[in-house]
C-alpha cells in the first residue's frame, strides 16, 4: 500500500503547503510590508546620500569655513538641499519599488463640511496629545544625559523665507506625504484590512520623521488621516487637511515666536513702542492659546461622543485576513521592516546627540 494514496491509506493527509491557508495570508502581508518598508528605507538612504555627495562637494570647492558661513547666511539653500533630494530622486525610487504590488480597490464617499470640521477639531487634539508625549519624553531623555535637546525642522523653518517654507512646507511636502503614506501605503495594505493598513501606515509616517518631537505627532495625525482616506477613498481631503495643519504649524507660529519673544524679555514696559510691541505680543498670544485650547476640548468631545455613539467604523470586509496571533509576526518578521526600522532609530538618536 502506498503511503501517498490517499484511498489506501486511512491516515492520509494533504501535503503541508496546502494544509493551512493562514501561512500563505501571512507570507503575503510579510512580502508586502517588506517591500514597502524597504522602499521607504530605500527613500531615506537616496535622499541622504545625495544631500551628503552635494554638500561634501560644496565643502571641497569652496573650504569648510568658507561653506558652513555660506549655508548659515542661505537659509534657501540649506532647505532645498533638505527636501529636494527625497522629491527628485527618492520619490520616483520609491514609486518604482511598490508599484508592482497589487492594491485594494477602493470606491469614493464625499464628506460634508461639517464632517471635516469635526475631524478637524479631533485632529488638533491629537496632535495636542502628541506633541505633549514627544516634548515630555525628549526632556526625559534631556535630563538623563544632561543635553538640550533642539528640534532641528523648527530650527531650519525659523531661518527660511516666509514664501520657500509656504512652497515647501504648506504645498509640496503634504502632496508628497499623503502620496506615500494615504494613497500608496494605505491602498497597497488594506487587502489586509483597513485597520490593519491604517495603524501600520500612521507608525511609519510617524517613524519617518526621525525624531521625537515630531514621532508621536505624526503617528495620531497619520491615525485621523488615514481613518479619512480609508472611508472617504480620496486623497484630496487628507492632503488638505495636511496643508492646513502645516500652515498652522509653521506660518502661523513664526510670529508667535516672536510674540514670545518680546514677552519674555524681562519686565513690562511703561511707556512708548516697546510697550504697544508688549500689550500686541500679549492679546495675539494670549488669544491664539485661548483659540487652541478651545478646538482641542471640542476635538476631545466630539471623538469622546463618537465612540459612545459608534460612529467610528471601518469596512471589516478583506481581501486576505491575517490571524491576529501572527500580526506581529508578518509585519515586524521581514527584511524591509527591519532595516526602515534601524534607519529610523538612527535618526532618532542622531536627533538627540547631533541635532
Amino acid at each position: 500500500m502506498s503511503e501517498d494514496n490517499m484511498f489506501e491509506n486511512p491516515r492520509w493527509e494533504p501535503p503541508k503547503v496546502y494544509r493551512n491557508f493562514n501561512d500563505e495570508a501571512v507570507k503575503e502581508a510579510r512580502r508586502t510590508v517588506s517591500r514597502f518598508a524597504l522602499a521607504l528605507f530605500v527613500y531615506l538612504i537616496a535622499a541622504n546620500v545625495a544631500v551628503f555627495a552635494i554638500t561634501t562637494v560644496m565643502a571641497l570647492s569652496m573650504g569648510a569655513e568658507k561653506y558652513t558661513a555660506f549655508m548659515l547666511s542661505h537659509p534657501v539653500v540649506e532647505m532645498l538641499l533638505s527636501t529636494l533630494p527625497m522629491y527628485l530622486i527618492s520619490l520616483p525610487i520609491l514609486y518604482a519599488m511598490v508599484k508592482p504590488l497589487p492594491s485594494a480597490s477602493r470606491g469614493k464617499q464625499k464628506l460634508s463640511l461639517l464632517e471635516l470640521f469635526c475631524t478637524f477639531l479631533v485632529a488638533e487634539a491629537f496632535m495636542m496629545a502628541g506633541s505633549l508625549i514627544g516634548q515630555s519624553l525628549n526632556a526625559s531623555i534631556g535630563s538623563i544625559f544632561n543635553i538640550e535637546i533642539n528640534d532641528a525642522t523648527a530650527d531650519i523653518i525659523m531661518r527660511t523665507p516666509v514664501w520657500l517654507i509656504f512652497i515647501m512646507v504648506v504645498i509640496v511636502a503634504p502632496i508628497v506625504e499623503e502620496f506615500i503614506f494615504r494613497k500608496l501605503m494605505i491602498d497597497k495594505l488594506s487587502r489586509f484590512g483597513d485597520t490593519f493598513a491604517i495603524i501600520i501606515s500612521a507608525v511609519a509616517f510617524g517613524l519617518f520623521h526621525g525624531n521625537f518631537y515630531q514621532f508621536f505627532y505624526a503617528a495620531f495625525l497619520g491615525l485621523l488621516l488615514g481613518y479619512v482616506y480609508a472611508k472617504s477613498g480620496n486623497v484630496k481631503y487628507t492632503v488638505i487637511f495636511h496643508m492646513i495643519i502645516n500652515f498652522l504649524g509653521s506660518i502661523v507660529v513664526l510670529p508667535l515666536v516672536k510674540y514670545e519673544e518680546i514677552l519674555l524679555t524681562g519686565a513690562i514696559p511703561e511707556t512708548g513702542a516697546a510697550l504697544r510691541e508688549y500689550v500686541i505680543a500679549s492679546i495675539m498670544l494670549g488669544s491664539y492659546t485661548v483659540l487652541q485650547y478651545a478646538m482641542v476640548i471640542a476635538g476631545i468631545v466630539i471623538f469622546m461622543q463618537a465612540i459612545r455613539q459608534r460612529k467610528i467604523n471601518l469596512s471589516k470586509s478583506c481581501e486576505i485576513r491575517i490571524p491576529r496571533e501572527r500580526i506581529t509576526g508578518a509585519v515586524l518578521g521581514n527584511t524591509g521592516a527591519i532595516l526602515f526600522l534601524v534607519i529610523s532609530l538612527l535618526s532618532f538618536v542622531a536627533s538627540i546627540f547631533i541635532g
